[in-house]
């Protein structure tokens, strides 16, 4: 038996496959949004026995994130923080934390954090990456809030977490003698952040 249109055949039996392609491919939700840092803020803390607590935060920092809200497993983000931009109310302090002793932001001028893994959890999200501080790399994980939003300026993310990391672990160490313990400056560094990106 001969088809009587070969080619009209041909073009239905190529569209079905591609029907049936895109169902089992669907269009991914992927986006990825900007970072704005005048809406957003780094903070750090610490213990520093001088004062009480050294509360400082950074002027300057970008990054993106990419969400996928039905695929979790592909979302990503980037942060980038100038070290330069540390700031307090303490000037001389700044000066010290910039300095050699303890960051050495002429060294090291960024800290950078790019994740590896996100997971949607009962709370939230959580999310592993690799934390670059001080030219040492270590992965981190630690729990965050997301919201999506809509503004006049276009839709945006707003996310916010905290975690903590000990210094000593990426070679912070203001006095080889004398920083034992965390007795003067704490070991341990609190990061606390909000951030706001906008859809690209």
């Amino acid at each position: 038996m001969f088809l009587r249109n070969p080619q009209n055949w041909i073009r239905k039996t190529l569209l079905i496959g591609v029907f049936f392609f895109l169902l089992s491919n669907p269009a991914s939700a992927t986006t990825e949004y900007v970072i704005k840092k005048e809406e957003s803020f780094v903070k750090g803390i610490a213990t520093y026995t001088l004062i009480g607590k050294y509360n400082a935060h950074f002027e300057d920092f970008e990054g993106r994130i990419i969400f996928d809200p039905k695929r979790i497993s592909r979302s990503s983000v980037y942060i980038e923080i100038k070290t330069t931009s540390i700031k307090s109310n303490f000037p001389v302090l700044d000066k010290i934390v910039r300095s050699s002793r303890l960051l050495d932001a002429a060294e090291y001028p960024k800290i950078i954090f790019q994740s590896t893994r996100c997971v949607k959890t009962e709370d939230g999200y959580r999310v592993k990456g690799i934390l670059n501080l001080h030219g040492i790399e270590k992965e981190i994980e630690f729990p965050f809030s997301l919201e999506e939003m809509i503004s006049a300026e276009g839709d945006f993310l707003e996310a916010q977490g905290k975690w903590n990391i000990n210094r000593k672990d990426y070679n912070v160490i203001w006095h080889k003698t004398l920083d034992k313990g965390g007795v003067i400056v704490g070991d341990t560094i609190t990061v606390d952040w909000k951030i706001r990106a906008y859809e690209e």
